[in-house]
């Protein structure tokens, strides 16, 4: 801050001296209910680690942690698509294009799904093998916590704090729900964690940013006109889901066959079935756009060294060839 405040005085000399009260006033209304969200939010996501380290002692926090351990693929994903995001909704706020937002909003929770879902699924099959192999057999009891925890893929698909902070007085509302269900899962982590051990504290969490999802889903769905037709937006998540689910049921099986083997390989060869079962499902399911489907193409053909035509497909396969 005293740098900042220095390079200030260098570049406007004396810009301490006048502040625009208005202007001030204004960036409090729109900062301060962010920064109490924000706030609760990090609160919810320590707050029970808190109540298993003391009621369980050190050694089942420690499994405990391991099975709550952060993904960053979700941190990677969400953050890229909100800083694209922001401006974008900002402006089509402003423009009143509410239309545009929705379809937005669902053009990137498709393109957040197609990572998101998959991966889920795989976790659900070869979870307990990844925890295995990066953590070692001391760990493998973190599978049943980790198993909970991988929902957060399903609940990250959809994006709403690009919303949110295009509609800065609507915010006040999200905050009091947040408040709302802070203090409910306080309780709820004080009443079962106790009575079901380590896997209700994670649960709650769980079902905590499930109805906090749920709830910004409907109450921006309506601010910005939602209606059913819209629904029908999200029929290529439905579709990815589907792929995700045969793939994981593949892979399942595969992983039984393998039962009694080293987490490496079972990894490996279940990763690699899944990858292609899943592939070829979405475009079995016709996910991908054209446009997608003829970038795919040309970006393979590049790999291949394949030259294509005006058309996305390989010129040896040109007048029936």
């Amino acid at each position: 801050m005293l740098t900042l405040f220095w390079y200030l005085e260098t570049r406007l000399p004396g810009f301490w001296r006048k502040v625009d009260r208005g202007l001030l006033r204004a960036q409090l209304r729109y900062a301060a209910p962010m920064g109490l969200a924000g706030m609760l939010y990090v609160f919810q996501g320590d707050l029970h680690n808190y109540f298993v380290s003391r009621t369980f002692g050190a050694a089942v926090f420690a499994v405990y942690s391991i099975g709550c351990v952060d993904l960053p693929i979700i941190g990677i994903l969400c953050d890229s698509a909100n800083s694209v995001m922001f401006r974008r909704v900002s402006e089509l706020q402003l423009a009143n294009d509410f239309g545009e937002i929705v379809a937005l909003t669902i053009r990137a929770a498709r393109k957040l799904s197609l990572v998101f879902f998959p991966v889920y699924a795989f976790l659900m099959v070869a979870g307990r093998e990844l925890i295995t192999l990066v953590y070692t057999e001391k760990y493998r009891d973190s599978w049943p916590i980790f198993r909970i925890n991988c929902t957060v893929f399903l609940l990250s698909t959809i994006l709403l704090d690009p919303i949110c902070r295009a509609f800065p007085s609507r915010m006040g509302v999200f905050v009091k729900v947040r408040v709302a269900l802070f203090i409910a899962m306080g309780a709820a982590l004080w009443l079962f964690v106790g009575r079901f051990g380590p896997v209700a504290a994670i649960a709650i969490v769980m079902g905590r940013m499930a109805v906090e999802n749920a709830f910004g889903a409907v109450y921006y769905g309506r601010v910005l006109g939602m209606a059913r037709r819209d629904l029908r937006q999200f029929s290529p998540m439905i579709r990815i889901a589907i792929g995700s689910a045969a793939a994981g049921a593949v892979a399942m099986a595969v992983r039984q066959a393998l039962t009694g083997s080293r987490p490496f390989p079972v990894l490996l060869v279940c990763g690699i079935v899944f990858c292609a079962v899943y592939l070829a499902a979405l475009f079995v399911l016709r996910v991908p756009t054209p446009e997608e489907r003829e970038r795919a193409a040309r970006t393979f053909a590049r790999w291949l060294n394949i030259k294509l035509n005006k058309s996305g497909w390989p010129r040896l396969l040109r007048n029936g060839r």
